[in-house]
Formats: structure tokens, C-alpha cells, sequence
């Protein structure tokens, strides 16, 4: 089992970038932050995407389910298209830097961005776990019309 360090994103307008760090389980994984976490809805083109302020506790469930996925050196080729492709979990912390998870259809970009430098991980995730986990978080916080009707189908 990989043991997964932690995630950052910058986000420029409407659009995300997403890193991560996983560790071979050698060391104790530092612990990811959890203040100030939201959850953006990649969505929408020409306009802003629904972003949804999560409590630490959410936060922290999203960071726990990145633990039983596996590490992969394939880099993903994503739908950059119109509609929606995925969820990106941001969060920032002043000793452990910004954190992106970028949550698509079958696979997790996670990446984290501290004093040294950006790292990225790419995670492998066949049953779409972390899909199901993140929508499941947002669920009763969605409020934009239509944007629920989309989601719809990853409600659990």
C-alpha cells in the first residue's frame, strides 16, 4: 500500500492545476492540511466553477481516501472538453503549504507545493472511490441550478 503524502493547486480564474506527494510508507507521512479546504466542480467554460467550502473533517475524509490507491508512472490523458470532468480538493496551510487533489473518472493527480518546490503523484482508482467520496461530501451543499442535475449520477 502506498501511504500518501499530501496535495496542492494554484488556481488561475476558472482553471486548476493539481500536485502530489506519496511516500514509499519508510518515513511517517506528514500529515495533509486542512484549513481552508474547498472543493471546486470542474465544470463549466467561459465562467467560474461552483467551489464549495469544506470543513476540516471533510477534508480530511477526501486525504483519507487516497490511501489504498496505487501509485502509477502513466500519465493520464484527461477530457479537456465541455461539461464536467472531475472535482479538484484544494486546501493551504502556512507550515505545510498548498495542497491540490484533482478527481477524475478512474484516476487522482495530487500534487504539493510547499517552500522546495511542486511535486505530482499520479494514483490509479478503477472503482471510482474518490469520485463517490467527493460528491457524497458535497452533496447537500450544492445549490447552483443544474450543477446538481450533472452530478446526479456520483450521488451515492
Amino acid at each position: 500500500m502506498v501511504a500518501v503524502v499530501a496535495a496542492v493547486t494554484a488556481v488561475l480564474g476558472s482553471a486548476a492545476v493539481a500536485w502530489l506527494v506519496v511516500g514509499d510508507g519508510a518515513e511517517e507521512p506528514e500529515p495533509l492540511p486542512v484549513a481552508d479546504a474547498r472543493v471546486h466542480v470542474n465544470l463549466f467554460s467561459g465562467r467560474s466553477n461552483p467551489v464549495i467550502r469544506i470543513s476540516p473533517e471533510r477534508a480530511a475524509a477526501v486525504w483519507d481516501g487516497l490511501e489504498g490507491l496505487e501509485e502509477t508512472t502513466e500519465v493520464f490523458e484527461w477530457y479537456e472538453g465541455l461539461g464536467f470532468r472531475g472535482f479538484i480538493v484544494t486546501a493551504e496551510d502556512a507550515e505545510r503549504g498548498k495542497v491540490a487533489v484533482e478527481v477524475r473518472p478512474g484516476n487522482v493527480l495530487v500534487t504539493r507545493v510547499t517552500g522546495g518546490g511542486a511535486h505530482d503523484t499520479h494514483l490509479v482508482d478503477p472503482d471510482d472511490s474518490m469520485m463517490l467520496r467527493v460528491a457524497d461530501l458535497i452533496e447537500d451543499d450544492i445549490e447552483e441550478p443544474g450543477v446538481r442535475e450533472v452530478l446526479e449520477p456520483w450521488f451515492g
